[in-house]
């Protein structure tokens, strides 16, 4: 198998039979629990996305995640914004821990190895997360 489509919120991790050496969440993570997508209504829905992650993954996979960041919000049922340090700090509930960050800023330019704090007061930025569990 070189890919699988989940609802990440619907996996019965005990029937799950593999572990995954890689995880590529590409924009998912800031609509879990906002209803737009038939989705339930779930304040702490990419929470559970974020554990989900973890239930599927080897020791040592890696995650690659990209989700909206700067100014901490959401917008209306669209997706939600998110501070990256708090966003880290869900994801090293479970070991991960960050590899690399890049950032794409409001003008749409990419910046690679950015810097956390670059994003703070961006309105739209976009944040590429490379996790490893240990």
């Amino acid at each position: 198998k070189n890919f699988i489509k989940k609802d990440l919120l619907d996996i019965d991790i005990s029937s799950e039979e593999e572990k995954y050496d890689s995880i590529s969440s590409i924009g998912c993570i800031a609509h879990i629990g906002l209803g737009r997508y038939g989705d339930k209504i779930d304040p702490d829905g990419y929470k559970k996305g974020i554990k989900t992650f973890s239930d599927l993954s080897k020791s040592h996979s890696t995650i690659y995640t990209h989700a909206p960041v700067g100014k901490k919000g959401i917008e209306f049922n669209a997706h939600r914004i998110f501070d990256p340090n708090e966003l880290i700090k869900e994801f090293e509930i479970y070991n991960f821990k960050l590899q690399e960050f890049h950032l794409i800023n409001d003008e749409g330019s990419l910046i690679l190895n950015a810097k956390l704090e670059d994003s703070k007061e961006l309105n739209f930025g976009g944040g590429y997360f490379v996790f490893t569990k240990e």
